[in-house]
């Protein structure tokens, strides 16, 4: 497997080799600030004099920083209504996918009709070609705060490693689902640095799907067997609870519109929602774009099953 990748996604899966070590993630990422001091220094002037168009005036961008650099996670983003309107309009009228696959297209309405038409609940489902098709997102996307936050926290002019909006149902998923579409508590590497906003287009209430995660483990990874200073993995809830202690756990939820921003070296997972969908949408930066899985699709590659 590992060869394969290599032949297939090689500067990323050299990257990922490297980047569960601190002591690469770091080094990496000092050169990559050293290097493009110049730039970065450009890039926040040109962001500076567009701040009086930031859909984001009341954030108190050194505290961001400040929260981001200590936790990894800050919170207190809100979308306008009518950006989250567009997404909302956006998502009922354009097909995702069930468990992203490119083959198995629906519109949210007919979701009941897809499940019978695969046999199978659908826990998950993933809209693609966002920067393509969604104005709203590239709204988001080119926010003037949202990019000074990604310059200051990555220390370099950041790299767009694109959007994801996905919804995530209230069914009975098998262990196998959970697993795979990151409902269980785990660790990303998708750079030497990077991190995400994450914005609620739902109402998201308090235990029905929120994003759960320990703020602070971006410095302190859950070293809880010998094989964990390796590799990463999956982690059960009752770990994660005992190495950090529960109270340290948190739910995210909020009313359509929150965001927050996270670094997702974080341990982190997504909740199953029991009462109504969750349609949730993250976009991400780093040093470099390496990351092969986003969400940009050939169109012949896309079709739907209803």
């Amino acid at each position: 497997m590992i060869l394969k990748s290599l032949i297939t996604k090689p500067k990323y899966t050299l990257m990922r080799g490297g980047a569960r070590f601190s002591l690469i993630r770091k080094s990496v990422a000092g050169i990559r600030r050293t290097l493009g001091r110049n730039k970065a220094e450009q890039y926040e002037r040109m962001l500076m004099s567009k701040m009086d168009n930031t859909m984001f005036p009341d954030i108190d961008l050194n505290d961001f920083i400040e929260n981001m650099k200590e936790n990894g996670c800050c919170f207190g983003l809100k979308l306008p209504r009518k950006i989250v309107a567009e997404i909302e309009r956006f998502a009922e009228t354009n097909p995702a996918y069930a468990f992203r696959s490119e083959k198995q297209g629906f519109l949210n309405k007919d979701r009941k009709k897809a499940e019978s038409i695969i046999d199978k609940e659908i826990l998950l489902a993933q809209y693609f070609n966002l920067q393509k098709n969604c104005d709203a997102i590239n709204k988001i996307v080119s926010d003037p705060v949202l990019n000074w936050i990604a310059l200051k926290y990555l220390g370099c002019v950041p790299a767009y490693l694109g959007s994801v909006l996905w919804w995530t149902y209230p069914v009975t998923p098998s262990r196998d689902d959970q697993l795979k579409h990151a409902h269980f508590f785990h660790r990303d590497i998708d750079d030497f640095k990077f991190f995400k906003f994450f914005f609620y287009i739902t109402d998201v209430d308090e235990g029905d799907g929120g994003h759960w995660l320990v703020p602070g483990s971006h410095e302190k990874p859950p070293h809880i067997k010998l094989k964990d200073y390796f590799i990463t993995r999956r982690y059960e809830d009752d770990e994660i609870k005992e190495f950090y202690n529960k109270s340290n756990v948190i739910e995210v939820y909020g009313d359509k519109g929150v965001g927050f921003a996270e670094d997702t070296l974080c341990v982190h997972k997504g909740a199953t929602p029991s009462k109504k969908p969750r349609l949730i949408l993250h976009i991400q930066f780093g040093l470099f774009d390496l990351v092969p899985e986003n969400d940009k699709r050939d169109k012949s590659e896309l079709s739907s099953i209803c």
